[in-house]
């Protein structure tokens, strides 16, 4: 089997995009556009991928290359100056020149290319034997793109950029989309015998086309019918419009696997969340970074899910916020909880309205329903926290844990003054503030004597 390797052109500064970032760090469904075609050269089992960056290069790398799993086999080399995209690509010949298989070119400002069409330029491209194959696709209003000019056989004849098209030609949808696969061989002897463009003074990938198709070299064509998939980025328009597709795409993809979305339109997903059959996502639901959820769990409306692990059949009321955390099967949460990072919730847990965890842990069917603040704690299997309880976890330096055992129960507005331990079936009377660590089966109360004084009303009013 021949082998590949990829060229990732991502040098572009991006000027309409009206902003100081790189235009390949710009997000679509939470990741920067240009792990989009890393993952795909990655698929496709490229044996090296060469990026080549540009404008804020450095940044570029640290923000996104160096954090892609397996990235041994990346190398990112700075086009400077910037002179074109066969200028481009002669950049990663030092890194490829003795490289045998086929060349992928991509863009980092092209994200939503998928894997499949790339698969199926790459199987045409081997079929026919062609020292390389365009992907081209049809778009309505072309002006301003080069045009693909055919022959009567539909073999390709050139390519003809705007300036240059003659009035019929210009009735023409079919565009380059940039991408293509070469024979290595052919790529980089030919490569360097591109002239500067006169006009623009740079040097243009479409040359090497033009140059092949003189000296009669099989130059493929595979059209794709879907424009969107192979659209340059090129302003924030562009990228709003982009990640809207992305979007469909996603849920659309999560449907089929027998995953529901109630308002389909109004549900934000990141490409990196996980989900399974049977879960049913509420409408304004937004689900981000690395986020897994469970067969059966109900998302209802409004909720914030970050970086967490939800399991089997849990329910989220509306409107909560859940960060880094992990419940288990059967969970009961919200509405209006906020559950901050680290915090972990077992099995068959219920956790109430404006209930707000932080670094804690909720042992199975423990309840907190009501109005509570739990931060670096461990609640007990089955205990019951009443509404309006605090941890006291910092003192103004230092965090400090409460520990609660099994069954216990809290009554209504106590405060756990960390560090304190209580033991398992200890009952904390409501109104409490507790110092001290409380033995297994014991009452502790700390809130002073009712006094009642009879007649004080009527004497304050005469």
């Amino acid at each position: 089997m021949v082998s590949l390797s990829t060229i990732i052109l991502a040098a572009g500064k991006g000027t309409r995009m009206a902003s100081r970032r790189p235009k390949v760090l710009h997000r679509i469904a939470g990741e920067p556009m240009l792990h989009y075609p890393l993952r795909v050269a990655m698929r496709l089992q490229s044996k090296k991928i060469v990026v080549v960056l540009g404008y804020g290069h450095k940044q570029v790398e640290d923000e996104v290359v160096s954090k892609v799993k397996n990235s041994k086999n990346i190398q990112c080399v700075e086009q400077k100056p910037q002179l074109g995209t066969a200028h481009a690509v002669r950049q990663a010949t030092p890194f490829l020149k003795h490289f045998l298989g086929d060349i992928l070119i991509l863009y980092g400002d092209v994200p939503m290319v998928r894997v499949e069409t790339v698969r199926t330029l790459l199987s045409l491209h081997r079929q026919e034997g062609n020292a390389m194959t365009l992907l081209s696709t049809t778009v309505q209003n072309p002006t301003g793109y080069g045009r693909l000019i055919r022959l009567q056989d539909g073999s390709l004849m050139g390519i003809v950029e705007e300036r240059d098209l003659k009035p019929d030609q210009k009735k023409i949808g079919e565009i380059y989309s940039g991408i293509m696969v070469a024979k290595a061989s052919y790529l980089f002897s030919r490569i360097s015998h591109i002239k500067k463009n006169k006009i623009k003074k740079e040097y243009y990938l479409t040359d090497l086309i033009a140059m092949a198709l003189e000296e009669g070299e099989g130059v493929g064509v595979f059209h794709w019918g879907d424009s969107r998939e192979v659209q340059g980025i090129n302003s924030l328009k562009e990228l709003a419009e982009a990640g809207h597709w992305m979007q469909q795409r996603m849920k659309e993809e999560w449907m089929m696997k027998g995953v529901t979305f109630i308002d389909g339109a109004s549900t934000q997903l990141e490409s990196g969340v996980q989900l399974s059959s049977d879960v049913v996502i509420g409408p304004q639901v937004s689900l981000r970074g690395k986020t897994r959820i469970g067969s059966g769990t109900i998302i209802d409306q409004g909720s914030v899910i970050v970086d967490s692990v939800l399991g089997r059949d849990v329910s989220i009321q509306p409107y909560c916020v859940i960060e880094e955390s992990r419940i288990a099967s059967r969970a009961h949460i919200g509405p209006f909880a906020h559950l901050r990072p680290l915090s972990v919730v077992e099995a068959e847990v219920h956790i109430g309205n404006f209930v707000e965890l932080k670094k804690t842990r909720i042992r199975k069917k423990a309840k907190a329903n009501h109005l509570s603040y739990l931060g670096d704690a461990v609640i007990g299997e089955r205990s019951n926290i009443g509404a309006g309880t605090i941890t006291c976890n910092y003192d103004g330096q230092k965090k400090h844990r409460t520990i609660l055992g099994p069954d216990v129960f809290v009554g209504s507005d106590t405060q756990f003054v960390a560090p304190v331990t209580i033991g398992r079936q200890a009952y904390i009377g409501a109104g409490s503030t507790i110092t001290k660590n409380v033995p297994a089966g014991s009452l502790a109360l700390s809130r002073v004597d009712q006094k009642v004084i009879r007649g004080w009303i009527r004497r304050q009013r005469s």
